[in-house]
Formats: structure tokens, sequence, C-alpha cells
């Protein structure tokens, strides 16, 4: 329920097993701004959410940033 189906998770990554960044891509921004908004309305996930980059192209790409609870 919080990914839609149309959001592709290229990366997870950690630095230091609590701040967390996903790079994700989709045809269309609307669907990362859904998936961007599940995340910040589920604390339980990934808190402190942030967008660090917005990339267009033939694919948006997004960098999003989080700690973990």
């Amino acid at each position: 329920k919080i990914l839609p189906k149309n959001v592709l998770l290229s990366v997870i990554q950690s630095d230091d097993n609590k701040h967390v960044t996903i790079y994700a891509k989709a045809d269309s921004y609307p669907d990362l701004g859904y998936f961007v908004a599940s995340l910040r309305l589920n604390p339980d996930i990934l808190q402190n959410v942030v967008v660090n980059e917005v990339i267009n192209g033939s694919q948006v790409s997004i960098s999003i940033g989080g700690d973990l609870p």
C-alpha cells in the first residue's frame, strides 16, 4: 500500500544503519509524490522524510532521505 505499482526502487542504502537514502523512479511525478506522501504518513517505516533530489528525463528519478525508527 505504500509503494505504487508504477514506482521502481533503484537503490536503498545506509551509511550508518540509521539514516536511509532511497532512489526511486517512475514514468510520472504524481506516482513518486504519492510514494513520498505515504512514507511521511507512516513514521513507523521512515521518519524525517525529505526529498533530496529530483531528476527529470524520460523517467522521473528521485532521491529520498529519512531515518529508521
